[in-house]
């Protein structure tokens, strides 16, 4: 398992704020070289710690008017089903998160839809048919007040050295 020093946990915690940074930027925030500070990235992404970058998209200038959570229980809570589901979910475009859950239901999916219509559509032709689904319960988001926020990793915030202080959107 890699072991985090402060330093790593400050190069999460910056590029978490701002994954386009250059590397130098990112070295003269961390008070290391450049080239050191590559290596330690590029050693977080080998570790996994770092999964990917992109670019946050703003679904409602894309077209999509509802963003929507729904809770699906399947009929058993098997390998086959559990296959089947994801098998089926995989490749449908409006589900953009999918999460097997503890609680009321099994997976817990978040969808980017066009509108109603597209709504209606996408429950009636194409999730609740699927044999393995029991049933469903979907929640629409009106307003959005907080996502995708970092995950803070020093222990003070003292350490920092104006970390603290990045706008995270």
């Amino acid at each position: 398992m890699y072991k985090l020093d402060h330093i790593d946990k400050k190069i999460l915690e910056i590029l978490q704020a701002n994954g386009k940074i250059t590397n130098a930027k990112l070295a003269e925030m961390i008070n290391l070289s450049p080239a050191p500070t590559l290596e330690r990235v590029k050693k977080l992404e080998k570790a996994g710690m770092i999964k990917g970058y992109y670019a946050k998209i703003d679904e409602r200038k894309l077209g999509y008017g509802i963003v929507a959570y729904m809770l699906v229980s399947v009929i058993r809570q098997e390998d086959r089903d559990e296959k089947s589901f994801y098998n089926r979910i995989k490749n449908l475009h409006e589900i953009v998160e999918c999460h097997q859950i503890t609680g009321p239901a099994d997976y817990l999916i978040k969808l980017y839809l066009k509108d109603m219509d597209e709504f209606d559509m996408f429950v009636r032709e194409k999730l609740t048919n699927m044999e393995c689904v029991l049933q469903t319960q979907t929640m629409i988001v009106i307003k959005t007040y907080k996502e995708n926020q970092p995950i803070i990793l020093t222990d003070d915030s003292k350490t920092l050295d104006g970390v603290n202080s990045l706008k995270y959107d």
